[in-house]
């Protein structure tokens, strides 16, 4: 079964606090929040939805 979820991201601009690493990194979890709300509203029960994103430490493992 294929699914096409649509959605819009806001990528935000660095600011002058952060460096690119930071601001790519909230860039990336702020995609993965709106992939997953988007998600768990196509299937309407959390159970049956993937959630995608960073584990506690920081480091991607996929």
């Amino acid at each position: 079964m294929k699914f096409k979820i649509t959605t819009e991201v806001d990528i935000n601009s660095l600011t002058d606090e952060e460096t690119a690493l930071d601001s790519l990194k909230a860039n990336i979890l702020n995609a993965l929040t709106e992939v997953n709300y988007s998600l768990i509203q196509a299937v309407k029960t959390p159970e049956n939805t993937v959630i995608i994103g960073l584990p506690h430490s920081g480091k991607a493992h996929f």
